[in-house]
């Protein structure tokens, strides 16, 4: 069976539109209608006018596909595909938070986390928008505990001013990227210009040029083709880089994520064929995490408006 053509036949016949994560299988991208970064996708999921939303991600961006676009059936192409560190904070773990403060504490969220956190927080955040949400949360609210990712807060704190109370969790592919590595790479390419996820921890990120999320690598790949790049982060993004005709590398190859490589063609196929794995959320649970969720776009939009 051709998996590609029977999945473009599906998507056809049922009026589907699979969203695709930068990090993905190479081959799962070719069939996707939208490759992107968790912010890019999540603005997807809520305009589409598709009946079907295929999410091929991990769980949290299928459930925050459901929250912004409740009518819609969608469904995470593979059940097992989760992440680890959205698992480090649970909502009782916010509650909890908030009693010591008497409730003054203000909840910033990355969206790799689960829809009952986003319930839980004021305002969500991406690797590509965070700078923008925490500039945009009023100067009167001085405790912001940001959670789960460590490194993302401290990244953010350093180049937003903003104090903030940060949760100890990570992602344990970025984690593990060392200050050495980028030396390493120096030492044998003095032109190299480095780019790091900034889920990296912050000795990384001071030793790169720069730190973006895939979407700002993808963006800043296209617009300096002359520049000798090497890429910190999953590799998925570098060989989508690479199949649109850019001259990439990775800093480390061994990079993976485990979870956004369960994914493949057969999946997708049987998602389409049988509208399985569709995310099912309380209508309650959706009402609040949506609410964090459309105040980071409303603060990442008037952001762009300045």
């Amino acid at each position: 069976m051709n998996f590609k053509e029977e999945i473009l036949r599906l998507k056809k016949e049922k009026n589907a539109v699979i969203l695709c994560h930068n990090y993905i299988n190479r081959d799962v991208q070719e069939v996707a209608d939208y490759l992107g970064d968790s912010y890019g996708l999540s603005v997807k999921a809520k305009e589409t006018e598709a009946d079907i939303i295929v999410f091929a991600g991990v769980r949290f961006m299928a459930e925050t596909a459901k929250i912004l676009n409740p009518s819609k059936k969608v469904i995470l192409s593979n059940i097992e595909a989760g992440c680890p560190m959205a698992d480090m904070v649970n909502a009782q773990d916010i509650i909890n938070e908030k009693k010591k403060t008497d409730d003054d504490l203000y909840v910033a969220t990355y969206v790799n986390s689960s829809a009952e956190v986003k319930a839980e927080s004021d305002v969500c955040l991406t690797s590509g928008n965070a700078l923008k949400v925490i500039k945009n949360i009023p100067s009167s609210v001085k405790n912001i505990l940001f959670v789960p990712d460590k490194n993302l807060g401290r990244y953010v704190e350093k180049i937003s001013g903003r104090s903030l109370i940060l949760w100890d969790g990570y992602c344990c592919v970025h984690q593990d990227l060392k200050p050495e590595q980028i030396d390493k790479i120096r030492a044998k390419d003095s032109n190299a210009l480095i780019i790091v996820h900034p889920e990296c921890r912050l000795d990384v990120i001071e030793k790169a040029d720069m730190a973006l999320s895939t979407a700002g690598m993808a963006k800043f790949v296209r617009e300096n083709q002359d520049k000798n790049i090497y890429l910190g982060t999953e590799p998925g993004i570098v060989a989508r880089m690479i199949a649109e005709g850019y001259d990439v590398r990775p800093v480390d190859e061994n990079m993976i994520c485990k979870n956004m490589k369960k994914t493949t063609l057969q999946d997708i196929y049987y998602d389409l064929l049988e509208e399985r794995n569709q995310i099912v959320l309380p209508a309650e649970l959706m009402n609040k995490a949506r609410n964090s969720l459309e105040k980071m776009i409303e603060f990442t939009e008037l952001d762009k408006q300045i």
